[in-house]
């Protein structure tokens, strides 16, 4: 949570850190994590481990927008303007932008006072990230201030820390989007549900029902809710499809009973910025018996896995205990002689990851993780289970998924949704 940012900065030498808006990268995840829900798109954020947090913007601009950002965090906000036109002879004056808004970046810092070790965020875009950072690190000498890079040193920022476990604000924020999506998936199994079944395939108002009607369904009902799907489009796939674990799925597919469909929907609420990640498996019709035993055993695996999460217990040893549950059950692994030369069947994906403002994003939840962090109350993440088998003569897949927040009891389901035998298969 944010209250634990300063700690973190203590442990780890930082003085300041810096976190930028705008720059054509308004929903950078630092950004909208500290100016919490308000409307303050650009300036900057200033973090001090040994002072009040400074909200830098254009008092002619943003100024109410600062000064609830600088309110909810106990900070105070400091007119950019008042440097305007210093920053308006050095663009006139450096040979580039890039130099110009490092220089004047670094006479900011020195106006407010900052020393020490300093990390920045969001700073600029990609392309030029390595040219500012040089141009900064360059802007810098002789002031007292040191450009610290904590990506060098630590697999997660100071930030990233902070947000792996949710304030009270951001599991309500998450269980609403998830109250949605559970509109989505009803929606979904309600169209499944009124299908006819005809020369071997799904049939809607007399029309085949291909895999890009249902995706329309979905798409429609997402803006409705004031979902983004656009930039991470949902994975509905069929049959040998649904063997491959992170196929989308062809548009073009007509469904056809008897078959494994994995519907994966992973909305970004447009307004709080906040994702969703849910998983169901369907059968329409009657299910192939190997199908159904494997649906058994993924819900089964799923169930255990929840039911033994507590605080404390290594990122690793979840997927650990995921290998452990798939080769008892009879399943390969990633670590199986089966798949030591590219996958080839069984379980072959991480059992979760942590969702919040990034889609994929801590805890990690992989055995090939090497730190020692461990799970924490607060920290949303998903369990995943899945076997796949894209060699079978009728090739499938299975997953199941569902977003738990760890508590001081254990883990809990943040929206329940049916995902027993009976809800998977569809009747028709």
């Amino acid at each position: 949570m944010i209250s634990d940012i300063p700690k973190i900065m203590e442990e780890r030498g930082i003085d300041a850190i810096v976190v930028f808006g705008g720059f054509g990268n308004p929903d950078e995840a630092s950004w909208v994590y500290l100016k919490q829900g308000t409307s303050l798109d650009s300036g900057q954020i200033i973090l001090r481990r040994d002072g009040k947090p400074i909200v830098v913007a254009s008092e002619s601009f943003s100024g109410n927008a600062a000064r609830e950002v600088a309110e909810k965090l106990g900070g105070e906000v400091f007119d950019s303007d008042l440097l305007y036109e210093r920053r308006k002879k050095l663009l006139l004056t450096e040979p580039t932008t890039i130099i110009a808004n490092a220089k004047a970046e670094a006479d900011l810092l020195q106006e407010l006072g900052i020393k020490g070790r300093v990390s920045f965020y969001g700073a600029t875009t990609f392309e030029n990230a390595a040219p500012y950072l040089h141009a900064i690190n360059s802007a810098l000498k002789g002031t007292g201030i040191e450009l610290f890079d904590e990506k060098l040193l630590y697999d997660s920022s100071t930030i990233e820390i902070a947000r792996q476990t949710k304030s009270d604000s951001e599991l309500t924020k998450i269980k609403n989007i998830g109250m949605k999506a559970k509109r989505v998936f009803m929606d979904v199994e309600s169209l499944l549900g009124v299908c006819d079944i005809k020369d071997g395939q799904l049939y809607y108002e007399g029309k085949p029902l291909r895999i890009n009607d249902v995706k329309k369904l979905v798409e429609e009902t997402s803006r409705e809710f004031g979902f983004d799907i656009a930039s991470e489009p949902p994975i509905f796939s069929m049959g040998r499809e649904a063997a491959q674990f992170h196929n989308r799925g062809s548009p073009d597919v007509i469904l056809q009973p008897g078959e494994s469909i994995i519907f994966d929907f992973f909305p970004r609420d447009e307004r709080e910025k906040y994702w969703w990640d849910q998983t169901r498996t369907y059968v329409v019709g009657c299910i192939p018996k190997e199908i159904k035993k494997a649906y058994e055993d993924v819900l089964r695996i799923q169930e255990e896995i929840i039911n033994s999460l507590k605080p404390g217990m290594l990122w690793r040893d979840v997927d650990y205990l995921a290998h452990e549950l798939m080769e008892e059950a009879g399943y390969a692994t990633l670590e199986s002689p089966v798949n030591q030369k590219g996958f080839k069947e069984g379980y072959g994906h991480a059992i979760g990851h942590g969702v919040g403002l990034n889609i994929h994003e801590a805890p990690w939840l992989r055995y090939t993780w090497k730190g020692d962090d461990v799970l924490k109350e607060g920290m949303v993440f998903s369990i995943e289970p899945g076997v796949y088998f894209p060699n079978a003569k009728k090739p499938y897949g299975i997953r199941i998924e569902d977003l738990v927040v760890m508590t001081e009891r254990g883990a809990e389901i943040l929206v329940e949704h049916p995902k027993t035998l009976e809800d998977a298969v569809i009747q028709i």
